[in-house]
């Protein structure tokens, strides 16, 4: 596992993390903004200082929990866990998936297979196929699955092999009928309301990666 060489390196990655996440929250903020439409509760409330406390924990608790053989390894899994905090947070929050959290985090997803060109159709085999089963169960379920988790599939399958990706899918499933049991039983949800699938394959990527 890859450790920093002293205190003061982690000091540093906690500087950078906390720089990270307030950068990530005025983004956030402008991208609410430009999609007010879209929010499922444009009036909900949304604590700025906790926001940004959750994406910091998402770039800074790699460096402590997740192995890595070098630097490039730590910064890349940090970045992969801190997406999948934010794509979580606003997925539970507000039901979206942005496009642009999306892009970015594919883009740094295929960096490392640009140097490994022979795992990339792979990744891009298991990706597809993935976003193409979520497509069919989105049309068949008439709209169950959202754009959003069909677009997070792929990218998700660009970062994993396609066994963990596949392994993902059914944890994800099982710990969002687990979920949506949970909220139906405590009433904050009926059977007609959304549930948020995108926190369940996302949190569990993270396990994987």
């Amino acid at each position: 596992m890859f450790t920093t060489s002293s205190g003061i390196d982690t000091l540093l990655y906690l500087g950078a993390s906390i720089c990270l996440a307030r950068i990530a929250s005025i983004w956030l903020e402008h991208l609410y903004q430009k999609n007010n439409h879209l929010k499922s509760h444009p009036h909900a409330s949304d604590n700025r200082l906790l926001r940004e406390a959750i994406f910091t924990l998402g770039f800074f608790l790699p460096i402590l929990f997740i192995p890595a053989e070098s630097t490039g390894e730590l910064v890349w899994k940090s970045f992969f866990c801190f997406f999948m905090i934010m794509i979580s947070y606003t997925d539970w929050k507000q039901q979206l998936i942005f496009d642009q959290h999306l892009l970015l985090c594919t883009g740094i997803g295929i960096l490392p297979l640009l140097y490994t060109p022979a795992l990339l159709p792979e990744h891009l085999l298991a990706a597809i196929a993935a976003s193409l089963c979520f497509l069919l169960l989105s049309i068949l379920t008439h709209g169950g699955i959202g754009g959003g988790d069909i677009k997070l599939l792929f990218v998700l399958g660009i970062w994993l092999k396609g066994q963990h990706l596949y392994e993902v899918i059914l944890i994800g499933f099982l710990l969002g009928g687990l979920l949506a049991l949970l909220l139906l039983l405590g009433c904050h949800k009926t059977r007609k309301d959304f549930m948020p699938y995108g926190p369940c394959f996302a949190l569990t990527a993270v396990f994987f990666i």
